[in-house]
């Protein structure tokens, strides 16, 4: 039912139907040595567990995750995956290797965004070195892929503690509405 409330902020409850509950991972291109460590402990009920990405620097190509929700979510939500950088980030230009992007099965949305603009991430809130980083789903899809590609010798691993998705703003129809006028909501 779309009409449950998502709380924001946070990931309060990594049980939650809205999380991740399943994860695929693979590599491309000439990057032997990309792994994805404890690949589980991106969707397990930990909050602070983690996979790590590991990339190597220079080499064509990538490690990725795929985190799978229970349902699918819609064009138009908000999908979230929280990230952890050792040490914290003071330059997001070293994000730029680092992908997100909506998926429907194996096939991709088109909708992926880089991280190496800071206009999608936010710090969670205690901490120096984890974010959120979020964009909005261009359509229908049951996963997120979380790509990396070590492009610079200051960051060849990315931490994955959870990926959610949100519902999207309501689409309003009809006219203006006045005080004690009804409205739909799609």
């Amino acid at each position: 039912d779309r009409a449950t409330d998502v709380p924001g902020g946070e990931f309060p409850d990594p049980l939650s139907p809205f999380h991740a509950i399943s994860q695929e991972w693979d590599k491309d291109g000439l990057c032997a040595l990309c792994e994805v460590a404890n690949p589980d402990f991106s969707i397990d009920a930990d909050p602070d567990n983690f996979a790590s990405l590991n990339a190597t620097v220079g080499i064509a190509g990538g490690v990725w995750q795929d985190l799978i929700f229970p349902f699918g979510g819609l064009n138009g939500d908000v999908v979230e995956v929280e990230l952890g950088i050792g040490g914290g980030l003071a330059d997001f230009s070293l994000l730029g290797g680092l992908t997100l992007e909506s998926f429907n099965g194996t096939v991709a949305n088109g909708d992926g965004i880089s991280l190496s603009e800071p206009i999608n991430i936010k710090l969670v809130p205690g901490t120096t070195d984890r974010y959120i980083a979020s964009f909005i789903a261009g359509a229908d899809f049951d996963r997120v892929r979380v790509k990396f590609a070590a492009i610079a010798s200051a960051l060849t691993n990315i931490r994955i503690h959870g990926a959610r998705l949100r519902y999207g703003m309501p689409e309003v129809s009809g006219n203006l509405v006045e005080p004690g006028t009804a409205a739909n909501l799609q």
